[in-house]
Order: structure tokens, then sequence, then C-alpha cells
């Protein structure tokens, strides 16, 4: 999903299809794996929290403690194994969404598609993907100018297509 201009969705597409049926597996054996797993078995299908002092899988405490003021510890919400898939079958969907879509250069359909794509709420990944896709180096899709978009959408005339104002153009 990262290369310039759009190459490698189709790949990407193909390595999500296979993503979702091995998260499927997961889920029809979740039984098996939550058993079988130590200390699990009696909290593996409730939202948890680190309040009692349990350090939560996958997280490192100490990793920004350098970079950020001094606060107080506070707990954090570790997903329940059901919520986890659940979370990342949808978070699978949004990029199959969002690999699915042609990159058409039409202003007005690109913001159709990111319209609708908001209205299903993805995740901040899904959205950080959809933007890298859309802007890079300025331009849309990697190809065509913002500003040379924007301005055939908004249907301007061709001598403001060679101003002055597209040499201090930049998106943040």
């Amino acid at each position: 999903m990262r290369r310039p201009q759009g190459r490698g969705l189709e790949l990407a597409r193909k390595h999500i299809a296979s993503y979702l049926s091995e998260l499927d597996c997961i889920r029809r054996s979740s039984d098996f794996l939550r058993s079988s797993a130590r200390n699990t078995s009696e909290h593996g299908v409730d939202d948890r929290t680190t309040a009692s002092g349990c350090q939560p899988i996958g997280f490192n405490a100490t990793l920004n403690s350098r970079l950020s003021a001094p606060t107080p510890p506070h707990a954090i919400r570790t997903l329940s194994w059901e919520k986890a898939v659940e979370y990342f079958e949808k978070l699978l969907d949004d990029l199959d969404i969002i690999c699915s879509y042609s990159l058409d250069p039409l202003f007005e359909r690109v913001s159709r598609f990111v319209v609708q794509f908001q209205k299903s709420q993805p995740n901040l990944v899904a959205r950080a993907h959809l933007q890298v896709l859309l802007v890079q180096d300025g331009k849309l899709y990697g190809r065509d100018p913002i500003f040379s978009v924007i301005s055939r959408a908004a249907a301007l005339p061709k001598v403001t297509k060679n101003h002055d104002i597209q040499k201090n153009e930049y998106v943040l």
C-alpha cells in the first residue's frame, strides 16, 4: 500500500483477503486457543484494565517516559479476545475498501469517496493509509498537483493555473 502512485493495491487486496481468512480461522478456534493460553481462561472474554497491576501484552510502559511529562499512573484498557478480533476484522475491511478504490483524478469523486469512507467510522490506521494514498508529495496519488486538481474542479480559467501561488503550495 505504500508504493507510490497507488501501485501495489491489488497485491495488498490479496494479502488482506488472506489475513481475513486467517482471522476467521482464529475466531472459529478461539475456545481452544483461549483454553491453552496461560492465565486467560478465566479472563479472556471480558475487557480488562491494568489497574490490577498486570502488564498488558505488547505494551511497554517505559516507551515514552523520557518524552512525556510526569503523570500519575493510569489504567490501560485491554480488549477482550473477541473485541480484538473484531477490531482487526474492521481494520482489514477498511483497508480493503481503500485498496479497491479506483484512482480517479476527479476531485468530486475523490471527495465523495472520502465522505462515504468516513461514514463507516474507520480507525486511525485506515484513515492514515487513505491520506498517504491520496496525497503524496503535494500531489493527488503522487501524479497531479493538488492545486491543478482543485482548479479543474472549480473551473478556474487557464491563466490562474500558471500563477505563482503554485510555487508556495504546501500540503500538510
